[in-house]
């Protein structure tokens, strides 16, 4: 093998050898991006970008990756942020903040040889390369159905996370500059393993609809979160409610003011997403301070005087 001569070049890149002279590479002639610009063989140069080449993904080398199903999509850094639109009406995707309703879930759907669909569901759009380009830093929309590879996509596993690649252009979903920021936009571009382009897919629960709130036990100041029994409240699915930290101690100047977070989780976890809720207590005064020795203290007889009698430690207050 020829040294000196790099194999792949960064960002995905690779130059393309003859094996029969390995002074030649693949090349376009006049460094042209026409359509019908002829290729050529020409003697090499490492840093020319008319001899730079990207080898594409094939969706039937990676095959069937997740079950069809409604999913949220989201980022996998940071999953409260996931591709939606600018407003109602629009088609541009965009970066936004996750919402626990179906206005963002996407329907996807396995076609065959590795190539997925990826429907809207609220509007029953699907997700598309705009005009078809073959251009890195091109834009996705929403459009109406035309089953074109414009609208297929292969979802590829990549560690706990995937990349999105079109069939299209073979460019990556991407956050624009690596940017997180709501309402930065979502485009095409050249595979790079950054955050920008690692997705995961939230498989859509329907969420609990609570109608009437539970209620909390009194407790005793001392006493912590978890021996207040919550009762009580109606929600539209089999449930229970549980504090979302039980170990919580309430102060007396807490009781029927500071509202606590109470969790219900459903009886069907497979299709019930969890709701967080708060809830107000009364918390009574303890009848005495803690570890008061009562009326009477009983001192060893070599005790002298009332000084040299130790009292009982009194504890620190509860956090």
């Amino acid at each position: 093998m020829e040294t000196g001569y790099p194999r792949t070049i960064p960002n995905g890149y690779y130059h393309i050898i003859t094996a029969a002279n390995p002074s030649l590479g693949l090349d376009v002639a006049g460094g042209t991006n026409d359509n019908k610009a002829n290729i050529q063989v020409w003697t090499k140069d490492p840093n020319s970008w008319k001899q730079r080449w990207l080898f594409i993904p094939c969706g039937n080398k990676v095959g069937q990756t997740i079950e069809d199903e409604e999913y949220q999509i989201a980022l996998a850094s940071d999953p409260s942020k996931i591709p939606g639109v600018e407003g109602d009406g629009k088609t541009n995707i965009r970066l936004s903040m996750c919402t626990k309703d179906r206005r963002n879930t996407f329907d996807v759907t396995y076609l065959g040889n590795g190539h997925y669909s990826i429907r809207k569901h609220a509007s029953g759009l699907y997700l598309d390369v705009k005009n078809a380009a073959w251009t890195k830093g091109k834009n996705l929309q929403l459009y109406q159905f035309h089953d074109s590879d414009a609208q297929k996509w292969i979802i590829k596993p990549n560690g706990n996370a995937y990349s999105i690649i079109s069939k299209c252009n073979g460019l990556y979903i991407d956050v624009e500059n690596g940017k997180f920021k709501e309402g930065n936009n979502i485009q095409l571009w050249l595979g790079n393993g950054t955050n920008a382009q690692q997705w995961v897919f939230l498989p859509w629960k329907e969420q609990p609809e609570i109608t009437a709130l539970p209620s909390a036990s009194e407790i005793t100041y001392g006493q912590s979160l978890n021996e207040s029994a919550i009762s009580g409240g109606t929600v539209n699915t089999a449930g229970s409610f549980a504090w979302k930290d039980g170990t919580v101690r309430p102060t007396c100047a807490d009781s029927e003011s500071t509202r606590y977070p109470v969790i219900f989780t459903t009886a069907d976890t497979d299709n019930w997403d969890t709701m967080e809720v708060n809830l107000t207590l009364k918390v009574k005064p303890a009848p005495n301070a803690p570890n008061m020795p009562g009326t009477a203290l009983y001192p060893a007889y070599d005790k002298q005087s009332v000084k040299e009698v130790e009292l009982p430690p009194v504890p620190l207050p509860h956090v």
